[in-house]
């Protein structure tokens, strides 16, 4: 599993989520590891067990990664920072199209991508999976609050999401430290 998660289609999202020894984390190992309902992991050393388990996997109905396309917008207009740079237009269904192709037809993602919006929320991290999530400055609207210092304000949230994802997902354009690859800077008329 860390190896499929670590591929760079899946890292952009996996690389920021916890990592769970198996000993400690027997809830997703119940994902595919159980025939029973009641979820206790089955011992699945014999034939009959792994034929069960197998038929169980094999009859669920995977759960498409994303919302339908009506629902994702094509472009998110971020504003919130543009005291010094134009607003930028983020190419959001162009990044939400990538992730669900590099999700692909992958087995262990229609095990665990259980939700319709499962992809949404490697980036709507702490949303539960919805058609319209809150804003990021619902949750990062202060700079710095001592009360939760792992919340970094707006401005770090959106480059830490943006710039983790490209480099974990080996994208070279645009490099990370290229502010108007995505700003386009103000002029004289713009403010």
């Amino acid at each position: 599993h860390a190896a499929a998660q670590a591929a760079p289609g899946c890292a952009a999202c996996h690389s920021r989520m916890p990592v769970y020894s198996i000993k400690s984390d027997t809830a997703t190992c119940r994902v595919c590891h159980s025939t029973d309902p009641s979820g206790v992991p089955q011992d699945l050393t014999s034939p009959a067990a792994m034929t069960a388990a197998a038929a169980a996997l094999g009859a669920r109905n995977p759960v498409p990664g994303t919302c339908e396309a009506a629902d994702i917008p094509e472009t998110v207009k971020i504003r919130r920072l543009s005291n010094r740079y134009q607003p930028v237009d983020m190419p959001h269904g162009r990044i939400i199209r990538a992730l669900a192709e590099a999700a692909g037809d992958n087995r262990l993602v229609r095990y665990f991508h259980t939700e319709q919006g499962t992809l949404c929320r490697g980036c709507h991290h702490n949303a539960p999976a919805s058609r319209k999530p809150p804003a990021c400055s619902s949750c990062h609207a202060k700079p710095f609050d001592e009360k939760f210092p792992d919340r970094p304000g707006l401005m770090a949230a959106y480059h830490r999401q943006c710039m983790t994802c490209h480099r974990t997902m080996g994208l070279e354009k645009p490099p990370a430290n290229d502010c108007q690859a995505c700003h386009l800077e103000k002029t004289g008329l713009d403010r």
